[in-house]
């Protein structure tokens, strides 16, 4: 008996050890409870500031430190009750941490927005900072009530989101005021009342799509905006009015192509009274074209086109387009015989004006000209001024001596290149030996230069000079022709390119790129004229090559660049070079018939495929139910672990005993 209890005690002992060796791993597994953290805290609550003004106050506990904090505050309203909210950067409304104001934009910013459909505020002040004492955040609040004695109560909520999580006010703050006696609140009747939005030009046409929202005197916004319906009219129901109440409106959104007039620009208050109808108007956007024809050293510099001026003489005509350069429909030719031009209607936005053509004996002006139409700091659109200069050329050509000295007295004739006779005469080399057109107009072609009567004691230089005017160019074009000496005929050489086809046909609109030895660009836009010719000026002695960019429409391309070089004569004179260039006519490659294909034969459809069931993510929920499963099992298999001991020792035990017991 006694051996049979010294077993049983010793196993039992080592089931014990056993079962506590479980428990202690199964303590290691299951983790320790967190230790308790205290959540932040928001609360709302109504105040009288200054002991009389209505106001709202948010206090936020942080208990810790927060960051990415943002307060939300919505001023609620009821069928008796409208109210406004806004945020004031002063003493009494402020945002503070421990009592120290906080800096607007710089600590904080303020979001201030409204529900389209409901008319609800929502003020959302965001921290910028990283917040670890009490914050108190004070809003001003507007009431408006119809009830007619006593007090009126108002409702506000706050929640307070951050990185850890979002945290509301359970219980949304009272304010209770008497209206027409607290300041800031106003007692009245429920009232409709209608604006109607018309052309300021037109009353006939009105106009809807404008957007309107109604303020106090303290011109905060009273609930939603109000658009005007196809009949221009926008109706305020729900509204509010009587003794000492007034109102003013602000136009948020305005029809496109007009601006604000009136007393919507000055927001002027009004009492409004049931039933009232408020006439306000629109005006259209204006934007005033002048264009000008520019003759440079003329005594007029600018010259407007009218009708004295331009007498048979075609106008230019332009185009209009976004900023981006595309063609605003239907303004792409505008043209006007007296120069000046209005257009109105065009929506806020940025925009320009190019020229497309321009008129004979002058230069398409390149460069467009800019302009917005925008508001101003008071919200009105001013009407645009935009002018538009076209231009001649500016012709520039200094005579000089051996000791580089003005020549003074110098006549020269100008012709157009291939005609027998000049078409200005008598251009003189004026103090400093400057030479310019006179005032005369030179327009896009080639020209040719030839003195004619020598200054006071100098030779004559007959050589020509030749150049060329562009047919378009951004601004205006001065054709700098350099210095000709009296004793050296010429300073700087031509160069004259003639454009042919097979036939020998001048080709005009050829464009060329000319670069030196080193493949530098000197000219990247030359092109060749109605008579097939281009005139290069101002190069010095050198190696250069003229390579074509375009060929004329119909004609192969030319990519075989030409060498070609500048160079003296023995008498120290530069020499004129001539070039001529050929392009071949584009032979049409006749189109193969096509042949049809056949149809292909359809196959039998083999049956619709099976749709595939998406399976369920096993992502994660955000819940602990992942942990209390882990622990219930530990606990399972410990208990289990612990009865096979029980029922380990229990056999050991009958088997001692019954070998104790034959």
């Amino acid at each position: 008996m006694s051996t049979t209890k010294t077993v049983n005690i010793k196993y039992l002992k080592a089931a014990m050890a056993f079962i506590l060796s479980l428990l202690v791993i199964a303590a290691l597994l299951i983790p320790a409870a967190a230790a308790p953290v205290t959540d932040p805290t928001i609360h709302i609550e109504g105040a009288l500031i200054d002991t009389d003004k209505p106001a709202w106050k948010i206090t936020v506990t942080p208990n810790g430190t927060l960051t990415n904090a943002v307060v939300t505050a919505v001023p609620e309203s009821d069928a008796t009750l409208q109210q406004t909210a806004l945020l004031h950067d002063t003493a009494n409304y402020a945002v503070t941490e421990s009592g120290t104001v906080l800096a607007s934009g710089t600590d904080y910013t303020i979001g201030y927005a409204q529900d389209s459909t409901t008319g609800d505020w929502t003020l959302t002040v965001t921290f910028k900072k990283v917040i670890t004492g009490e914050v108190v955040i004070t809003y001003m609040a507007g009431i408006y009530s119809t009830e007619p004695i006593g007090n009126a109560n108002a409702e506000s909520s706050a929640t307070l989101k951050t990185s850890a999580g979002t945290y509301t006010d359970s219980a949304p703050a009272n304010l209770t005021v008497t209206p027409g006696t607290t300041p800031n609140t106003f007692r009245g009747n429920a009232s409709t009342f209608t604006v109607t939005l018309t052309d300021s030009a037109t009353a006939s046409v009105l106009l809807p799509g404008a957007t309107f929202q109604l303020y106090d005197p303290n011109r905060n916004p009273i609930g939603k905006p109000v658009t005007t319906d196809t009949a221009g009219v926008a109706t305020f129901a729900n509204s509010i009015t009587g003794t000492g109440i007034t109102y003013s409106f602000w136009e948020t959104v305005v029809p496109a192509g007009y601006g604000r007039t009136g007393a919507v620009l000055q927001r002027t208050p009004m009492a409004i009274n049931n039933g009232q109808n408020v006439l306000f108007q629109n005006k259209k956007t204006a934007v005033n074209f002048v264009s000008n024809r520019g003759i440079p050293n003329s005594p007029n510099t600018d010259i407007l086109f009218d009708s004295g001026t331009t007498a048979n003489s075609p106008t230019p005509v332009f185009q209009l387009q976004t900023a981006a350069g595309a063609v605003v429909a239907g303004y792409d030719n505008l043209t006007s015989e007296t120069g000046v031009f209005s257009i109105t209607g065009l929506p806020l936005g940025n925009y320009q004006l190019v020229e497309k053509s321009a008129p004979t004996g002058y230069i398409r002006n390149s460069a467009p000209a800019p302009f917005s139409i925008a508001e101003n700091a008071t919200g009105e659109v001013p009407e645009v001024p935009v002018i538009f200069t076209t231009y001649t050329a500016d012709l520039r050509l200094k005579k000089a001596n051996s000791n580089g000295g003005g020549v003074e007295g110098a006549v020269y004739s100008l012709y157009d290149l291939g005609e027998a006779s000049p078409f200005i005469e008598n251009l003189t080399t004026a103090n400093g030996g400057l030479l310019n057109n006179g005032g005369n107009r030179i327009g896009p072609g080639d020209y040719m230069l030839v003195e004619t009567e020598k200054a006071p004691s100098q030779a004559l230089d007959s050589t020509p000079i030749y150049f060329s005017v562009p047919a378009s160019y951004p601004g205006a074009y001065t054709a700098q022709l350099g210095t000709v000496s009296s004793t050296d005929a010429q300073k700087k050489v031509s160069v004259l390119v003639t454009k042919v086809d097979e036939d020998k046909e001048p080709l005009e609109d050829a464009t060329f790129k000319l670069t030196d030895e080193s493949n530098n660009v000197i000219y990247d836009d030359l092109s060749t004229s109605p008579i097939g010719k281009m005139i290069i000026t101002g190069l010095d002695a050198g190696t250069y090559k003229l390579t074509e960019k375009t060929a004329p429409e119909g004609y192969k391309h030319d990519a075989a660049a030409t060498r070609f070089e500048v160079k003296k004569n023995a008498s120290g004179e530069y020499i004129t070079t001539t070039i001529e260039k050929v392009n071949t006519f584009i032979t049409p490659t006749p189109s193969p018939t096509p042949t049809p294909s056949p149809t292909p034969t359809p196959k039998p459809s083999s049956g619709a495929k099976a749709t595939s069931t998406p399976k369920a993510s096993s992502a994660a929920t955000g819940d602990d139910s992942g942990g209390n499963i882990t622990i219930a099992i530990i606990i399972m298999l410990v208990s289990f672990a612990a009865f096979v001991a029980l029922m380990v020792i229990r056999h050991l035990g009958n088997k001692k005993k019954n070998q104790g017991n034959p």
